[in-house]
């Protein structure tokens, strides 16, 4: 079973992740942050960054765990739709790859998407978030915060049905109780699916060597 969990900037995607503790997950970190870690020049040319993660992303998603839950911290869809908003004919040509790796069974396609939405995004809580944070800043520069947000999930929604692929939204207010509020629902379901579709014996993995498994050039 393979879910992303993508959405909005700072709406605490990779800290609900980073808590899934069962035994027959696998989870995978954010591709930009780590090709950022690695390649932190990429970042002053958009197009060479983005292409990047998205080689990152088919590279971690193919090795494939069928006997456990794989969830990914923002998806192929994710990596389309930054390529769209930023430099259309890019998207438009990392579609196309993806929809050939799908049509050849090299990538499996999610059984759904999670997408974390906010009632409101320019606020102060978000604003002080993006601020912290390096990456966030940068790709985010130049972009009107309420603007973004709503194209980005019109972009996703839109690539997502084009993949024949179900996104589940929960919209929270943009705050720490109801983040947790939303992540103690999603983290029961998991449960559910996992115990429902898993038997057996499950072994923890550490997704940090999917790291040392990639390399660009």
């Amino acid at each position: 079973m393979k879910i992303g969990i993508s959405g909005l900037p700072a709406t605490g995607k990779s800290t609900f992740i980073k808590n899934l503790d069962y035994p027959f997950v696998i989870s995978y970190g954010e591709a930009a942050r780590k090709i950022y870690m690695l390649y932190p020049e990429y970042l002053s040319d958009l197009k060479k960054f983005e292409r990047t993660i998205f080689d990152y992303q088919v590279s971690i998603e193919s090795l494939n765990f069928n006997n456990m839950l794989e969830i990914f911290d923002r998806t192929i869809i994710d990596n389309i739709v930054f390529a769209l908003i930023n430099d259309d004919s890019q998207g438009k040509e990392l579609m196309l790859l993806a929809k050939e790796l799908y049509s050849k069974n090299l990538l499996k396609k999610y059984d759904f998407i999670y997408f974390f939405d906010l009632k409101n995004v320019d606020t102060k809580f978000i604003k002080n978030v993006i601020n912290s944070d390096t990456l966030r800043q940068k790709t985010l520069a130049g972009h009107d915060l309420n603007r973004f947000a709503k194209i980005y999930k019109e972009k996703f929604l839109k690539v997502s049905k084009y993949f024949g692929i179900d996104v589940w939204i929960y919209t929270t207010e943009a705050n720490i109780e109801s983040f947790e509020e939303r992540n103690r629902k999603i983290k029961e379901e998991i449960k559910e699916y996992g115990l429902k579709t898993f038997s057996g014996t499950f072994y923890n993995f550490n997704t940090n060597i999917a790291t040392s498994l990639y390399t660009y050039s």
